[in-house]
């Protein structure tokens, strides 16, 4: 092979999505590689690096047979090399802002009434549990000309979310309901800095630390078509977009699994069970 292309693909962010797509495979989920969807401001095809999906089953007793309802996981997947350290400006996590994040991106799931009927359920969740959430960022420059590095970080959560709002009615075909997560999983770096404070002498920089796991609050407003009027309105809703190092993957779905995506399928049994 030519030194070019040989080069080419080892520096190549195929890498790492093909890692994560292996990972998630092993892992015994569905996977979906680079799916296109339709940009909602450009009308354009873009690509998002994966959607991952998971069938859970919703059980009213110990036999197979009684399984009689299911729903959807969707993880919704931008993976990204980050060539250049970065910076998150983070505040407090808003419990409302958390909440309702929660019940907007579990579709038919009962989000809100385990929060009003059995809160406990889903205090663990991690949307909840985040002390600090992520709303601004600063990216690392060049020293000799003062060039800014492509903004990876705005593309990457940005698409996300898009590939989200274009799938999220596709994730509930069949289902009781979906539950879906919007993602980035980096490398390259070792983690994103956090800043809590607007301080910007050497003093407190120097002594910020780097999350692998954190949080980025998108505030999006989108176009989106009335089927039975053909009107066009432009809703802005609230999105929490979950940045991940690769080597953090498997922990991050460990907690979403055991506190997040068990007790909704438990909730949804009980229902079932009290009818």
């Amino acid at each position: 092979m030519e030194l070019l292309l040989k080069k080419a693909i080892q520096e190549s962010g195929n890498n790492l999505h093909l890692d994560v797509v292996d990972f998630l495979k092993s892992k015994q989920w569905n996977v979906d590689i680079s799916p296109y969807y339709c940009d909602d401001f450009t009308d354009k095809p873009r690509e998002i690096d994966i959607i991952a999906t998971r069938k859970i089953q919703i059980l009213v007793g110990a036999k197979p047979e009684d399984v009689v309802d299911w729903f959807n996981v969707a993880l919704f997947i931008e993976c990204k090399n980050f060539p250049k350290n970065t910076n998150f400006r983070v505040f407090d996590n808003d419990k409302n802002i958390s909440e309702g994040i929660l019940c907007r991106c579990a579709h038919n799931l009962r989000a809100a009434n385990i929060l009003k009927e059995n809160y406990s359920l889903l205090e663990n969740h991690h949307y909840l549990t985040t002390a600090k959430i992520a709303k601004l960022y600063d990216l690392e420059k060049e020293i000799n000309n003062k060039k800014e590095q492509n903004d990876d970080v705005f593309k990457a959560m940005t698409q996300s979310v898009k590939s989200f709002l274009f799938f999220e009615e596709k994730m509930n075909e069949g289902a009781r309901g979906s539950i879906n997560y919007p993602l980035v999983i980096y490398d390259k770096i070792d983690g994103i800095y956090s800043m809590p404070k607007n301080n910007t002498e050497d003093v407190y920089l120097e002594k910020l630390k780097k999350e692998k796991q954190t949080i980025f609050y998108l505030k999006y407003s989108y176009p989106k078509t009335d089927f039975i009027s053909s009107r066009t309105h432009h809703p802005t809703e609230n999105f929490y977009i979950d940045f991940i190092h690769k080597d953090e993957l498997e922990k991050f779905l460990e907690n979403i699994e055991k506190n997040e995506i068990e007790k909704i399928k438990q909730f949804l049994g009980d229902i079932k069970n009290r009818k």
